[in-house]
């Protein structure tokens, strides 16, 4: 991200260092814990069998007592290990010294904020870090200087545990002004990603402030869902996602929404796909490789960086292919399986099956006011003297002269895909091919026609997702990167549900490969009419690159956990898998008026949501459209994304069935019960006891069932005043003065403590609380 900063304005830059100019690749900072913990472990100097989460439990409780001694509250890290009782480790010295080397091992630079740092050096500006931590200037730059940071580009680096002071209540930043007595107040700019400490307090002490939204989690972002869906899939690179996502020049809110599903969803997919792929090539020793399209112009371009990156001479060329085309390549023999198998595609038409066959419509004069009847639907109609307009078509395609013909055809196809592929191909003894998948279909179509028209060949097959069991028992080399026999099978059923969705995200904006002509020497793919998706979906591709760019300097800082988060296939897939089973209500609506085509012979098109589906959610409801989530033909209901289409209607459907069915966190479900409640007793709005994380997270479950939360009730005077997710926080008195009469106790501790105190405080009153609580 290129932030959108005049540095020229400002004679001081001050950053704040966590989750600004140092990122961490875990998906909360006390997660670090449990890594120290391990490393204690395996050092051998532990002297207590406990697990790291325990750790990280014992080490939070540290910290806490060891602020609440202080009425500054800010501590040093011996401070902290100070509160752990001895018998736990052999020398609390090398256990603070083994968490400063985890926190090496598992941070990194962010590359925007630390190309920033050395623009506003190049520009002569005094340049300070300024934090509130327990690490100490000296171990902070030890931190940095572990990433290659050139220390020699800051002026002064100021920590609140060496202060004393914080930037939460504001006097941290006098130190500034201690420091460049000389320079004025709105010559000095802070950045920062804390909104009330890096932002609010900067501007109320006079400064400049840049609030840096980047690594805190926003309510109802894509994180909030993965996380309850998945519980945090590739924690290594979430802040990674997050930063790829930032681009400043989008004002539209679907070109940000496309451009932040290809940086943070479809791009982490793609690129974690392509470099496995890159890999597998190295290992297996195969220096060509050929992307199939549609989707193979950005496979192309990805694997062209990758490789580029690399410094490796691996050949990469899309080649023209698509279903239709290697299905008719394949055909050994015209019999009724065979045409029993084609009138299974979706949205063929009886005139486009016999297009495809090479037939002349003339031909089936008797049945042209059924030409654009779709096939699919053949069977229930009666036809002259046969038992259906689809045993008519079965049995003229069956005549012996249109038999011949279409063997005729196909045999001609074939040679013209043949000559193609070899035209294109260096050396079919040595290639692979790449493909999103999922059944490898038209890899085993075409290594059949190849077969049949008797060429050697020696090809590898990569699918991003496969279902392909049958096809490698078969003898067809496949191996499918999140799964070759059905690894995560209920993943990627759902994404198979609903292909068009990932297609059309992934696919350029060309006609599908229809066949093949002679022109001259060459053999040249035809191709149908384009789609109508060109603007978002170049979008798409630019977040999609982005992302990769981001991942080649992350790969260079921490090789070895890139290592790890390539190996992590089920994380990568879960990502993508939440984007199709529980979307956004902004993704749905991008998404929705994508153009689909079904690619396989027929000119259907249509946005991958429809008026007709729309009004068929009208007519028979949220229970019948989530039933569609079975198939695409269910009662003839021809719905492409049942689940984005439930999105449209009711926001949070998906979301609240997952929370329900989520055996993964407990206290959620229990939160979830407590709103539930609420919800069926016909409450519609309640203010919430306590503004902590608990609080966060029942304002986010209260949002999807509609109940408003009119405020934060907390104790800390200090708080009142605030905004929480646009809510006020306020004190008890102030709550009830303001009409309050139902409340929710957020805190999982001291419940009866709290709701004792909000009863008391309704003795004067003739109504009487209603008190909820986990």
């Amino acid at each position: 991200m290129k932030l959108a900063i005049n540095l020229q304005k400002y004679d001081v830059v001050s950053l704040d260092i966590f989750d600004t100019l140092w990122l961490r690749t875990v998906a909360k900072p006390i997660d670090i814990f449990e890594y120290v913990w391990k490393k204690a472990v395996s050092d051998g100097i532990t002297n207590i069998d406990i697990t790291p989460y325990e750790f990280l439990k014992l080490r939070v409780e540290m910290e806490r007592r060891a602020r609440s001694r202080y009425a500054h509250r800010e501590v040093v890290l011996e401070d902290i290990y100070n509160e752990m009782p001895t018998y736990i480790v052999k020398s609390k010295e090398m256990l603070m010294q083994a968490e400063i080397e985890t926190e090496m091992r598992l941070g990194y630079l962010n590359p925007d904020i630390h190309e920033l740092i050395k623009e506003a050096s190049r520009q002569k500006k005094k340049i300070v870090l300024l934090s509130d931590m327990y690490l100490n200037k000296m171990q902070i730059i030890q931190l940095l200087e572990s990433a290659r940071f050139d220390i020699k580009l800051v002026d002064e680096i100021i920590v609140s545990c060496e202060k004393r002071s914080s930037k939460q209540e504001g006097v941290l930043y006098e130190e500034l002004f201690r420091l460049f007595p000389e320079v004025q107040k709105s010559r000095i700019l802070h950045i920062g990603d804390n909104k009330y400490s890096d932002y609010e307090q900067a501007l109320n002490y006079g400064l400049h402030a840049f609030h840096y939204d980047v690594i805190p989690t926003k309510m109802n972002s894509v994180y909030d869902y993965e996380k309850i869906r998945h519980n945090i899939p590739q924690p290594e690179i979430l802040s990674l996602r997050k930063i790829a996502t930032q681009q400043v020049d989008f004002v539209d809110d679907k070109e940000k929404t496309a451009f932040e599903i290809g940086a943070s969803i479809v791009g982490p997919f793609l690129t974690l796909f392509v470099s496995h792929v890159v890999k597998r090539m190295q290992k297996l020793n195969i220096n060509n490789i050929y992307p199939l399209m549609r989707e193979g112009f950005l496979l192309s371009e990805l694997l062209k960086r990758e490789i580029e990156d690399q410094q490796l001479s691996i050949n990469v060329k899309a080649i023209y292919t698509s279903r239709k085309v290697s299905y008719i390549g394949a055909i050994e023999k015209i019999d009724r399986e065979e045409i029993e198998n084609i009138i299974g595609v979706r949205n063929l038409t009886i005139r486009e099956l016999i297009t495809i066959f090479g037939l002349d419509e003339h031909g089936f004069k008797e049945a042209k006011y059924y030409f654009d009847t779709k096939l699919k639907v053949s069977h229930s109609i009666p036809f002259d003297n046969y038992a259906s307009l689809k045993e008519y078509m079965i049995e003229r395609l069956l005549d012996e002269e249109n038999k011949n013909k279409i063997e005729d055809y196909v045999k001609q196809e074939r040679r013209l895909y043949i000559e193609y592929l070899e035209q294109e191909i260096n050396n079919l003894m040595d290639a692979a091919t790449i493909d999103i998948g999922c059944v490898g279909r038209i890899q085993e179509w075409t290594e059949r026609a190849l077969r049949l028209e008797q060429r050697e060949f020696h090809l590898k097959h990569f699918l991003g997702m496969g279902v392909t069991e049958d096809r490698v028992y078969n003898g067809i080399n496949i191996e499918g990167y999140t799964g070759t026999f059905a690894e995560h099978i209920n993943m990627m059923t759902t994404i198979h549900r609903t292909p068009d969705v990932l297609e059309k995200l992934i696919s350029v904006c060309e006609g599908s490969t229809i066949g093949y002509q002679r022109v001259g020497n060459k053999i040249v793919p035809l191709q149908d009419e384009s789609i109508k998706n060109e603007r978002l979906t170049n979008i798409v591709f630019e977040g999609i690159l982005n992302f990769q760019q981001y991942w080649f300097y992350f790969r260079k800082q921490k090789p070895e956990i890139a290592d790890k988060v390539i190996d992590n296939k089920k994380g990568c897939l879960e990502i993508l898998h939440r984007m199709i089973d529980i979307p956004t209500l902004k993704e749905v609506e991008l998404i929705m008026s994508f153009e689909a085509d079904t690619n396989f012979g027929t000119n259907h098109k249509q946005p991958i949501i429809t008026k007709e589906n729309l009004d068929l959610l009208e007519n028979k409801g949220i229970e019948f459209i989530d039933k569609c989530n079975v198939s695409y033909s269910y009662q003839n209901s021809n719905i492409v994304w049942p689940k984005g289409l439930i999105t449209l209607k009711d926001e949070f459907y998906y979301l609240r069935k997952a929370l329900k069915n989520s055996a993964g966190n407990e206290i959620i479900k229990n939160m979830q019960e407590v709103v539930e409640n609420v919800y069926n007793l016909g409450i519609e709005e309640v203010a919430l006891y306590g503004a902590g994380e608990n609080g966060r997270q029942f304002y986010f479950i209260c949002k999807l069932y509609n109940i408003k939360v009119s405020c934060f009730i907390d104790r800390k005077e200090s708080l009142w005043g605030r905004m929480k997710e646009g809510v006020t926080i306020c004190g008890l008195e102030e709550a009830i003065g303001n009409g309050n009469r139902n409340f929710i106790i957020t805190s999982l501790f001291s419940i009866s403590e709290i709701k004792d105190y909000i009863e008391k405080s309704f003795k004067e009153f003739v109504t009487e609380p209603k008190i909820f609580y986990v």
